[in-house]
């Protein structure tokens, strides 16, 4: 099954254990674009602590889905409320849960691959350096899943590889959550979301790099999310499919609105975006006009979805945020 666009996405920390401390700041430096915040540990046992920490904090996240603990799949249908993943935002530690271990095979005491062994938390990425180590040892482990990846500290391209592996792992994780989240829905829905895409997956992309966005979460299961900059500006990526337009203009509310912004929302030329952090209904028909936007139409295979970024749509106020820079500023003044 190809990738999908993970329902939520944000900066997290990185754990760094290796015995020689010089070593590990060298490799934080390097990375330092690649995360929020990086933990730097010489002592395997007190690396473990950490992770154990960090999986306790992990409940904030799980709270946010509302899973009830019933068996039966239609309870777990109900119980996931998607429209509550972009309340993440509130949660000031996101950046601090741990994604991604990047571990030494060689240390005294424990070596890496008995410290991956060790880490009860599943979701947590695993990446293990080696140097002359046995590598039928670390292929074993690759691929009974005790570690993700594996990079040998003198190949050649070592801190490119770091890099792609570490953005890998990290888009894992959260890809991990996803599926889990996608698992209690019906599959039959799966047809009417764009977030398998490739042209949908490719427009976000540039969404991402235009609007320089750190982190978004999903308001609506078509493609639909809140997306944030590293300061705490945010806009609305709001997606349709021809099929919820038919509905809309179906609607009650249709019947009071501006022939003209009818015909525009019916061409596809324009989309109607009324998301915002207070839930309001759809608007009456009469106040579209202030509700469309211009769209961008995405054809692939038999289906056709719409989409348009809105910035500042949301009414989301920063001042209640903890922003990727403040926590950037906060890891810098440590």
């Amino acid at each position: 099954m190809h990738s999908c666009v993970p329902f939520f996405y944000h900066p997290t920390t990185v754990l760094l254990i290796d015995d020689d401390r010089n070593y590990l700041r060298q490799l934080q430096s390097l990375l330092s674009r690649n995360a929020a915040k990086f933990i730097i540990e010489t002592n395997p046992p007190k690396a473990l602590q950490i992770v154990q920490h960090n999986l306790n904090m992990q409940t904030s996240i799980h709270n946010c889905f509302n899973y009830l603990e019933e068996e039966e799949l239609e309870t777990y249908r109900m119980a996931v409320n998607v429209s509550n993943i972009y309340k993440m935002i509130y949660n000031d530690t996101r950046f601090d849960q741990i994604s991604t271990v990047i571990v030494d095979y060689n240390m005294p005491g424990m070596n890496g691959l008995e410290f991956c062994k060790k880490i009860q938390d599943t979701s947590i990425r695993k990446i293990l350096l080696t140097g002359e180590t046995d590598e039928t040892l670390v292929i074993k482990a690759f691929n009974e899943g005790v570690i993700d990846a594996y990079i040998r500290k003198h190949e050649d391209n070592f801190y490119a590889v770091i890099q792609e592996t570490l953005e890998k792992c990290q888009a894992a994780y959260f890809s991990d959550f996803s599926k889990k989240i996608e698992a209690v829905f019906d599959p039959e829905d799966q047809r009417k979301t764009a977030l398998c895409s490739e042209k949908f997956k490719n427009y976000f992309k540039i969404i991402i790099q235009t609007y320089k966005i750190k982190e978004f979460y999903m308001l609506e299961r078509t493609g639909s999310f809140l997306c944030i900059d590293e300061d705490g500006n945010h806009g609305v990526l709001t997606t349709q499919s021809k099929e919820s337009v038919g509905l809309l203009l179906d609607s009650q509310e249709a019947l009071t609105a501006n022939p003209k912004i009818l015909n525009a929302l019916k061409d596809g030329t324009h989309i109607l975006c009324n998301k915002h952090i207070m839930e309001a209904p759809l608007p009456v028909g009469s106040s579209w006009r202030e509700y469309a936007f211009s769209a961008d139409c995405l054809m692939e295979d038999d289906e056709t979805f719409l989409c348009a970024y809105i910035p500042g749509k949301f009414g989301l106020k920063k001042e209640n945020l903890r922003t990727f820079n403040q926590s950037k500023k906060e890891m810098a003044a440590a």
